[in-house]
């Protein structure tokens, strides 16, 4: 099961096939509106905005079994830091390289563990 916040990209993997794909934002996730129980969750480079993730973060127990695994993948400070510090936290996001139809970038975490 593969879920997103952005249609275009739901679209393009029900085209794929081989799942089941659903467009729901962090804010429906944290209010309870995914109806599913799994092993494993996968959050990838999806974190975005501060209170979002959160509020994402409070919720996830409710959809990982008591044996399960939450598992988010995250720009590392290092690599992808930039002139910021060498630490953990949020940082501005940034769309330096699209076209103007990319406005408001939400605020981004940099992970700077590597376990």
């Amino acid at each position: 099961m593969g879920v997103d916040a952005v249609p275009a990209l739901i679209e393009q993997a029900q085209r794929a096939g081989g799942g089941n794909f659903s467009v729901i934002s962090y804010q429906q996730i944290a209010a309870a509106k995914l109806k599913v129980r799994a092993d494993v969750a996968v959050c990838n480079f999806a974190l975005f905005g501060k209170e979002s993730v959160e509020n994402l973060f409070g919720s996830i127990a409710s959809l990982v079994s008591s044996h399960g695994a939450f598992i988010v993948q995250t720009l590392h400070a290092l690599i992808a830091g930039g002139d910021g510090p060498y630490q953990d936290g949020w940082r501005a996001g940034s769309w330096a390289g699209f076209n103007s139809d990319f406005a408001d970038p939400a605020l981004r975490y940099f992970n700077s563990r590597t376990d």
